[in-house]
């Protein structure tokens, strides 16, 4: 391997380092939102493009049209069941179902009423938000511990990489769309349900 192609692997590693770092503390956020991996991905990819219809959303993240097609009615009809017992008399056993904010709303387009196209609703919004302003705190955290010198070397590393990602338009990945949500989580037990097992890559 070349010098270079170590140094790459090097930073490629350190990114991912940083980023497991910020999910692991996220962790707790996570399981209070009851969202699947998957879920929260299809979030943030709605968040970044403005709104995909179901087969553009299953080509970026690679999974069939029945699996999106659930992920988007359990985000737009969120319904959680819980089981109580009746006291008095006899104990008899009652369901009760809670609705939910819906995170996504389904919108027919007006040019082609066969095209419909997944949106975030203001609540899904809030909820990107909220990761998105916990994962800045974290980081401005981190930062505050270096030294002026330091901070100035990672300004003008990060500003390098940030304009050298911004150039790769032709490359679209779910890792791209969401920074927070990569690979490195799964390299982990994900703490948020099986629908996570679809790979990232």
């Amino acid at each position: 391997m070349s010098d270079r192609a170590s140094r790459i692997q090097e930073v490629t590693g350190l990114y991912f380092q940083i980023l497991q770092q910020l999910n692991h503390h996220n962790i707790p956020e996570w399981l209070e939102l009851d969202l699947t991996f998957q879920q929260m991905k299809v979030l943030y990819i709605l968040k970044q493009t403005g709104g995909l219809t179901m087969s553009e959303l299953s080509n970026r993240l690679g999974v069939s049209m029945p699996t999106i097609t659930g992920i988007i009615s359990r985000l737009v009809e969120r319904t959680e069941k819980s089981v109580k017992n009746k006291k008095g008399g006899k104990n008899k056993t009652i369901e009760k179902i809670e609705i939910k904010e819906a995170l996504v709303e389904r919108r027919t387009s007006p040019e082609d009423r066969r095209e419909v196209k997944a949106f975030l609703t203001e609540a899904g919004q809030k909820i990107t938000e909220q990761l998105d302003e916990l994962n800045r705190k974290l980081m401005a955290q981190a930062l505050a511990q270096l030294t002026d010198g330091e901070m100035e070397d990672a300004r003008a590393g990060l500003s390098h990489m940030a304009s050298a990602v911004s150039e790769q338009h032709s490359v679209f990945t779910v890792e791209t769309v969401t920074p927070m949500l990569t690979r490195t989580i799964g390299e982990e037990e994900s703490p948020l349900s099986a629908e996570s097992a679809v790979s990232l890559n």
